[in-house]
């Protein structure tokens, strides 16, 4: 309850700073665990298969995150978040309609790289 209380205490920027963060982050979760299921048991492919594309996501995350925040110092948060939700969507349509194994594997990677653009343009820090 405290923090409840502390949360309508804060200013509308902040509340909007907090609902911009959390909600793609929700997002992505349900997309996750909704990717898991359809891909191993609509779509039949193994649990390794699908351990392996969140390996790689992961990984490519942790390898684009600094190079994709340096980017967007340069060019601006905006465009990179654009630029970012665009390829992250197509990447998620891949995930979708395939079944094509290096189509999924190149839209893991991709997924993983937009989330390091997302997560270095957005999280707590001004858009501008």
């Amino acid at each position: 309850m405290k923090f409840l209380r502390e949360f309508t205490k804060l200013n509308k920027e902040s509340k909007y700073l907090i609902y911009a963060s959390f909600f793609p982050s929700l997002a992505y979760g349900i997309f996750f665990i909704d990717a898991a299921y359809f891909l191993t048991n609509i779509r039949g492919f193994s649990d390794t298969f699908m351990g392996l594309l969140y390996t790689l996501m992961g990984i490519s995350v942790l390898i684009f995150s600094i190079p994709t925040g340096m980017l967007s110092d340069r060019f601006g948060k905006r465009k990179i978040l654009l630029i970012g939700n665009i390829i992250a969507s197509l990447s998620i349509i891949v995930f979708a309609v395939t079944n094509n194994v290096i189509l999924l594997i190149i839209s893991s990677f991709l997924l993983g790289i937009t989330e390091g653009m997302i997560g270095s343009s957005s999280l707590l820090v001004p858009l501008y």
